[in-house]
């Protein structure tokens, strides 16, 4: 068991259970109680993934990343991981669409939301992160992101040819050149 990740088998409670607390938390602005309430939902595993849909819509920013998080931990294993993937997808071209703070924490919730994917991986994944490199809303920072979720996802052989995976990188490369040249322009 790694260090940050705690003993899930102590969360025993039901999935409405979390739920409620992740909204209670949340209304109070309760950190503790916010991760408290989002391991809880990874412990309940696909009896979340109803809760952890609706928090890719919410309002809150941190609730979208919770969501996604919950979604990218119960999808690996479960039994909705198709349904899964959609939403993340959808939720990700969403959230690219918002308008980003000058804080930008708000893009939290879409690093969240691609590094789910990753985690998910699949070749609609691959080229889902693809589209988000290519879109014009993505910023360099959002680009390295993606590169880094990319990374994980090729080095788990979603490719079943070398020459589709040089194909790909050799796309990718010359966006990310673009990006980084529009980057010192600015």
């Amino acid at each position: 068991m790694q260090d940050d990740i705690p003993d899930l088998s102590q969360y025993t409670e039901s999935a409405e259970y979390y739920s409620d607390a992740y909204a209670q938390a949340l209304a109070r602005q309760d950190y503790a109680g916010l991760v408290h309430a989002q391991w809880g939902l990874i412990a309940r595993g696909s009896e979340a993934v109803p809760y952890a849909l609706t928090l890719l819509n919410h309002d809150d920013y941190e609730a979208r990343a919770a969501g996604a998080s919950i979604l990218g931990w119960v999808g690996e294993t479960g039994t909705h991981r198709d349904d899964i993937i959609k939403a993340l997808i959808e939720a990700s071209y969403h959230e690219l669409q918002r308008p980003a703070p000058e804080d930008g924490h708000e893009r939290e919730a879409l690093d969240t939301m691609i590094q789910a994917l990753s985690q998910l991986g699949g070749t609609n994944v691959v080229s889902t992160l693809g589209r988000l490199i290519i879109d014009p809303g993505s910023d360099s920072d959002r680009i390295w992101a993606i590169v880094e979720s990319l990374d994980n996802v090729i080095d788990s052989s979603v490719f079943a040819l070398d020459e589709d995976r040089g194909r790909f990188l050799t796309h990718f490369e010359g966006r990310k050149r673009e990006v980084m040249s529009n980057k010192e322009r600015i």
